[in-house]
């Protein structure tokens, strides 16, 4: 694991160069550390120090926007992906909610679609079945299998998707590559994988993918690919309506398309990289946030008390693919989208976060 993935922007590799740039701070920890060189690089003008140390380019973003939301105090856990390059599709990673303590918990390209249960007790993730097919694996928060969910005969997939620990009952993303009729989301038990029941149907071979259970378990809000739009269904398939207008398609970086708030209030979604609020009846359509710098927001997620957004913020112009892979940085700010905060930045590609509560 590169040690500049695990701390805020990399400003330790400025204190490793001991006579070039003093570092007082050397006995704090190392968030305290980092930020404290960030707002001293800065302050002299960071094109001056980068002739010096041409490793730093990565720092001129903190420079674009300081912190104004207080990191360290962060509660809970997140996971996110690193994708591209050695990451493949995608690696899980998880890390504390201020960005610290980060840790690799699968293979490399080894699998995709990570998701927290909401106790923070389990990770939902993609995993491959005896026969090739791909399912749904249940992990630890340490990467250890738990188990997997078992397909029926046939042809038919079961991607990850969302948990309702209410309910006890899964969402997955289901397809089958021989007969497209049966693509649409399914539920199974958390518990055993049982009890499979189809709950939408997709046509012409398109996907539904499963964002999140409304709180009581009762409706399952998605992403249809069809019509790149945001719909919300009842648990046993009735009540199927759209939420997103039609002229607004919905980006998918690797992700469902959107997230429920924690208390089911609000969808968080994007469109062109920027970021926008509705309510579950459709009303309410806002936007939140766009970059001023021309950065692209991809794949928020919110905090486990709502009053936060984790997102992925790419830089102006770039393509959000795998065999792209642009280097950008975790950002958290408010829900009403103001006091952008940089807490992860690295040489690399992260998306599709999560965040619960610490358990």
């Amino acid at each position: 694991m590169r040690e500049e993935s695990r701390l805020f922007l990399g400003a330790p590799s400025i204190s490793g160069r001991r006579n070039e740039l003093h570092d007082p701070t050397h006995g704090d920890p190392p968030h305290v550390r980092s930020r404290v060189l960030v707002v001293r690089v800065c302050w002299i003008g960071w094109r001056t120090v980068r002739n010096r140390f041409p490793n730093l380019d990565i720092l001129a973003w903190a420079c674009l926007t300081l912190p104004t939301i207080a990191i360290g105090t962060l509660q809970g856990k997140i996971l996110f992906t690193r994708a591209g390059r050695n990451f493949g599709d995608e690696t899980v990673f998880t890390a504390d909610a201020a960005g610290m303590h980060e840790q690799r918990i699968t293979g490399f390209g080894a699998t995709c679609c990570p998701r927290w249960s909401s106790d923070g007790a389990h990770i939902l993730i993609a995993a491959s079945a005896p026969d090739g097919r791909i399912t749904t694996g249940i992990i630890d928060p340490h990467g250890s299998l738990e188990r997997k969910i078992p397909l029926p005969k046939g042809t038919l997939n079961l991607g990850g998707g969302a948990w309702s620990l209410t309910t006890g009952r899964l969402a997955l993303e289901g397809w089958d590559d021989t007969k497209p009729g049966r693509n649409g989301i399914y539920t199974v038990r958390a518990s055993d994988g049982g009890g499979l029941v189809q709950v939408t149907h997709s046509a012409d071979g398109y996907h539904d993918r499963p964002m999140d259970f409304a709180p009581d378990g009762s409706r399952i809000f998605f992403f249809r690919e069809a019509s790149s739009s945001l719909f919300v269904v009842n648990a046993d398939g009735t009540g199927l309506h759209q939420v997103t207008p039609s002229d607004m398609p919905v980006d998918v970086v690797g992700n469902a398309g959107g997230r429920l708030s924690p208390d089911g209030s609000s969808i968080l979604f994007t469109v062109s990289g920027s970021i926008w609020v509705i309510h579950p009846d459709g009303s309410g359509l806002k936007k939140i946030f766009q970059d001023g710098k021309g950065r692209l927001a991809i794949t928020p997620t919110w905090s486990p008390d709502g009053h936060l957004i984790l997102f992925g913020l790419d830089p102006p112009g770039s393509l959000a693919t795998t065999e792209v892979a642009p280097a950008n940085g975790l950002y958290v700010m408010t829900a009403d989208g103001t006091e952008l905060t940089p807490l992860l930045i690295s040489n690399d590609w992260k998306r599709e976060p999560d965040w619960v509560a610490a358990s």
